[in-house]
């Protein structure tokens, strides 16, 4: 089973309050944060889920001599909340141009193709597929190496997917695949997302990254559902927010998730200081 690093204290986030939503900017020393990633792969983890971000991407190359092959690399695109953050200070339309100034410098001539055709034919999917492989060529400067799997956002598909955008979806979804990577989407709506996509051929090649814990936290809308969907279609399901953003012990999460072990693809924990490591080592013992 995949046991992987969350980075979303290496992101600040924290979902149990809004007031806390962002504990102090989060993790700043990005040493720090290599050494609990690197800790927590000694501790049982065997990969790292990441938001690609200038924050995730400094990891990345802070690790990548301390890792071997076998250390399982899972990227979501995009980091939707530095964009957000970005467009408050130079605009949308700063932003395009800041986003297209980026593609232009890695000389990535697929990035730039698909990146000119969005801007000449406002085309939602070139634009999709110029952000694939603009993030994709982020992370393969700086970890050496294409990640497992690259899923797209929660905000991408929970928004999209709504609005009958399915179509768009599953394009993006066949085109990571045929940049030999394991498609992927996160998403809060398991359910709802999956029921969108199972007619299309690319859902035997996609993998799912959703809430799954002992109190149905983030999980919509039940949990019930979620175990149903993992007990019908084992291997395919990362579950996070595992410990319920700190509702649950470690031990009486995981002892939950272990019911499961035979059917879940893996699981992802954050982890902010290095006494809370031991999850890990805890993880594999009860998850093998």
């Amino acid at each position: 089973m995949h046991i992987l690093v969350g980075d979303n204290p290496f992101h600040g986030i924290k979902h149990l309050a809004q007031s806390e939503a962002r504990f102090r900017g989060g993790i700043r020393d990005v040493s720090y944060a290599v050494k609990l990633v690197l800790m927590s792969r000694d501790a049982g983890a065997n990969g790292f889920m990441l938001s690609v971000s200038d924050t995730t991407l400094a990891i990345l190359r802070g690790i990548r001599d301390g890792v071997t092959n076998d250390f399982t690399i899972a990227a979501i695109i995009p980091y939707a909340y530095e964009y957000v953050r970005k467009s408050t200070v130079v605009g949308v339309i700063g932003l395009v141009k800041e986003f297209v100034n980026n593609v232009t410098r890695t000389l990535n001539i697929r990035a730039m193709y698909h990146a000119l055709r969005a801007g000449m034919n406002l085309d939602l999917v070139d634009g999709l597929k110029a952000l694939v492989d603009y993030e994709l060529n982020r992370v393969k400067d700086s970890y050496g190496s294409k990640p497992w799997t690259l899923m797209l956002h929660e905000l991408i598909v929970d928004t999209l997917i709504p609005y009958g955008l399915v179509d768009v979806i599953a394009e993006v979804l066949e085109y990571i695949r045929g940049r030999g990577i394991v498609p992927g989407v996160e998403t809060r709506n398991l359910p709802t997302v999956y029921d969108a996509l199972r007619n299309y051929s690319i859902i035997d090649y996609v993998v799912f990254a959703a809430p799954f814990n002992a109190v149905g936290f983030q999980m919509s809308p039940n949990r019930e559902l979620y175990e149903e969907f993992v007990r019908r279609n084992p291997g395919k399901l990362i579950g996070f927010s595992v410990l319920a953003s700190g509702l649950l012990s470690p031990r009486d999460a995981l002892e939950y998730v272990a019911r499961f072990r035979d059917y879940l693809l893996g699981i992802s924990i954050g982890v902010s200081r290095e006494g809370q490591v031991f999850v890990f080592k805890l993880a594999r013992e009860l998850l093998g």
